[in-house]
């Protein structure tokens, strides 16, 4: 076996070994697994290799990763195949894999038992054709559904919902023209304490990242960006968006644009704000090949804040609260099947905002070890006609909202 195929069968060589050990009960639901600076000193392994392995794990529904605490064993999931007559909701996705998802998956699935409901998670592989067929025949078997878009503009695949009267809530992004109940981060409101973050180095950021086209996500966040130059009287400057198309890869993109960036002499030091981590990764590789340090030559914040803690150095991230936000996706369509039936098949709707927090590490803040800068705590319910306030968001608190 090659040293380069050995490397790569790390991750899953030590997910392997605590598999076992969770599947024969040597570790319990509940407990604690080593911190990554444990892993290295019992196992030898690298940070990448453990966060890997851990991603493998979390997949799996074995292991449940809590920020600021550790990694815990998870609770068994039930069988996802329905033995009691319980009423199924609907879980479309247009992956399923990676550790975005996985934790998204595993809030959605804890609410939907917690409610009584089974689940059906179906994949559209990020095909709009494909999306199309797999929202029909999730629809066909369940009392109401929750989906991410591929793209904003495929409103031919959700509008049959709307005209049949499925019940159904959008996850993290709109589709063009139709409004119904979205459960998402509030993308504008963690853009600008990112940009605002940056600002406060002395730096203005280039914004580097994916068009906004397909993703209204992108879009609400170069909006966080704007305002937060506006809110700091700092005029916007066009050349600092550095946004590349969308059949590139995020990591691509990141790679390019800031490649692209570097090679056309801006002066040093400066920062760069990441439109999502994958973008971030990208950036990273085009810095470090110039042989340039980060933060002292360029500092960066990424957005999303999931394997932030794998990046060299460490990279300063918006993070949400993922299982929190699977968890109020599925609250919500409840609440449609429920109470709303006056929402089905017709315009109203009002979206529902969870507010991220800005975490500092050293891609931003080399003295900075870990520090949490921003703790906007809450979930923001608007319309979508509602415009943020520049200086200050309306913020309603969980305990408000199940009053």
């Amino acid at each position: 076996m090659s040293s380069a195929s050995a490397r790569s069968n790390k991750p899953i060589l030590l997910a392997n070994a605590f598999r076992q050990q969770i599947q024969s009960g040597a570790l319990r639901v509940g407990e604690r697994l080593p911190s990554f600076a444990e892993m290295r000193e019992q196992y030898g392994a690298s940070t990448l290799t453990v966060d890997r392995a851990f991603a493998i794990l979390e997949g799996e529904g074995l292991i449940v990763r809590v920020n600021g605490s550790g990694t815990f064993v998870a609770p068994k999931r039930e069988n996802v195949e329905i033995v009691a007559p319980r009423p199924l909701l609907g879980l479309v996705l247009p992956n399923c894999q990676t550790p975005f998802f996985s934790a998204i998956i595993g809030g959605v699935e804890r609410a939907a038992r917690a409610a009584g409901y089974g689940l059906l998670i179906a994949n559209s592989q990020g095909n709009l054709e494909l999306e199309a067929q797999v929202l029909a025949e999730v629809a066909s078997q369940t009392v109401g559904l929750c989906a991410m878009p591929s793209s904003v503009g495929n409103q031919s695949a959700f509008a049959p919902l709307l005209e049949k009267g499925v019940p159904f809530v959008l996850l993290d992004r709109e589709v063009a023209g139709l409004a119904v109940p979205l459960v998402t981060c509030d993308n504008e409101l963690g853009s600008f304490e990112a940009t605002r973050h940056l600002l406060s180095l002395g730096r203005v950021p280039f914004v580097v990242g994916e068009t906004p086209e397909m993703a209204s996500t992108l879009r609400d966040r170069i909006d966080g960006y704007k305002r937060a130059l506006k809110a700091a009287g700092v005029p916007l400057d066009p050349s600092r968006l550095r946004l590349g198309a969308m059949h590139q890869t995020p990591e691509s993109v990141g790679y390019e644009q800031t490649r692209g960036l570097l090679e056309s002499g801006v002066p040093l030091p400066l920062a760069i704000f990441a439109l999502n981590e994958w973008v971030a990764r990208g950036a990273y590789v085009a810095i470090k090949e110039r042989g340039l340090q980060i933060p002292r030559d360029v500092a960066v914040v990424g957005f999303d804040d999931v394997e932030a803690h794998s990046f060299d150095p460490p990279l300063s991230s918006v993070h949400q609260d993922l299982p929190r936000i699977g968890a109020r996706l599925i609250e919500r369509l409840i609440e449609v099947i429920k109470h709303d039936s006056s929402a089905r098949g017709t315009r109203k709707s009002f979206q529902t905002k969870l507010a991220p927090r800005l975490v500092v590490r050293n891609s931003s803040d080399e003295n900075s070890d870990f520090c949490i800068v921003s703790q906007l705590v809450g979930v923001r319910e608007q319309t979508p006609s509602f415009a943020p306030n520049p200086d200050a968001p309306t913020l309603i608190s969980p305990s408000a909202l199940a009053a």
